[in-house]
């Protein structure tokens, strides 16, 4: 049955945003196969380990080394003298989240990339993905602004119904964490929606067409992926902070730091899977198919 409903899928393409079923035609529904998305998506970090730690080094020199040397230019690299707060601050504070911000947008389209050459085991070359991650930033970097003002202006309205009493305090926090992973779910392959389909400012829309129906799955995948993650995360910062009290507190330091953003990679290769899969299950779109816009 299921192979007979994937060959429909393929012999009658599919137009972008449409779901591939009819109301009637939902059930059985295909699985989104969470354990394969997950198995897969570590296999790609080991395999290009080396290529991610680079790349995870984006995040980490503009949103760290960046402040630094702004902190470093506004106080003449006297870092004992008091701040003044005013106004200037503030602003440079909010152009330095805009840079990280955008920085992780870049390694988001960066990984992406990566992810669908890992998959179909060609070669990873990371200088060939820099002009399509460049120019689908503008639209990553406002759709994941607007994604996260919607995550913080619903943490703001619940907390409004919790500042009125500690009962509804209690309840609203486990609403706002799990409304904030359905958000995330409903948006999760907005950026391999930009960089593959070139979706542009749509992608918000297409994002929520793709994971309607697979929401519950999506949410269990991204909560099991960060759950292994953090647990490798956290070995990987005992044994380099280790090795770091023996000298080379500079590398080991610049090695977390990079190890820290490669963490949040694999939830990138997640969504990288889960959406070629979404587009797989809906529309027949095989991932060599769908890997052909980088050729």
């Amino acid at each position: 049955m299921q192979h007979q409903e994937t060959a429909t899928l393929q012999n009658n393409p599919i137009e972008p945003g449409e779901t591939g079923y009819a109301p009637s035609e939902r059930h059985p529904r295909l699985p989104l196969g969470v354990g394969s998305i997950i198995g897969g998506s570590f296999s790609i970090l080991f395999k290009h380990i080396i290529a991610v730690l680079l790349i995870g080094l984006i995040p980490v020199l503009f949103g760290q080394v960046a402040p630094a040397l702004v902190l470093g230019m506004a106080t003449n690299f006297d870092f004992s003298a008091p701040l003044s707060i005013g106004a200037s601050m503030f602003a440079g504070a909010a152009v330095l989240a805009i840079v990280q911000l955008a920085a992780y947008s870049v390694t988001t389209a960066l990984i992406v990339q990566l992810a669908y050459d890992a998959k179909l085991r060609r070669r990873v070359h990371i200088g060939r993905y820099l002009r399509p991650a460049l120019t689908a930033l503008p639209p990553i970097l406002i759709l994941s602004f607007a994604v996260g003002a919607l995550i913080v202006g619903l943490f703001f309205l619940l907390g409004l119904f919790g500042a009125v009493s500690r009962i509804l305090a209690l309840a609203a926090t486990p609403v706002q964490i799990v409304l904030s992973l359905w958000i995330l779910a409903v948006f999760s392959v907005m950026a391999p929606a930009v960089v593959i389909e070139r979706a542009g400012y749509s992608a918000l829309a297409r994002s929520a067409a793709l994971t309607r129906d697979y929401r519950w799955p999506i949410m269990g995948t991204f909560f099991l992926t960060a759950a292994i993650a953090l647990i490798m995360l956290i070995i990987g910062v005992f044994v380099i902070g280790f090795f770091g009290t023996l000298g080379a507190s500079l590398i080991a330091g610049i090695l977390i730091a990079a190890l820290s953003s490669s963490a949040l990679s694999i939830l990138a290769i997640a969504a990288s899977l889960i959406y070629a899969r979404l587009r797989e299950i809906k529309e027949g779109v095989s991932v060599d198919q769908v890997a052909t816009v980088f050729d």
